[in-house]
């Protein structure tokens, strides 16, 4: 199974899909999930281009 992470970096999934692809029925409860484990929701992680800024 691929991280969520690894999923936004590839660029090619949704939101939505990668969310069900790792077992949450809501998007909303997702991106809070993901806030609190990363600090910054899936839509901001996507748009500042993920792990290759975080370096």
């Amino acid at each position: 199974m691929r991280l969520p992470r690894e999923m936004m970096d590839d660029g090619n999934y949704k939101i939505y899909e990668i969310c069900s692809a790792v077992g949450y029925n809501s998007s909303q409860y997702f991106s809070q999930a993901f806030y609190k484990k990363t600090g910054m929701f899936p839509t901001e992680y996507s748009k500042k281009g993920g792990r290759k800024n975080e370096e």
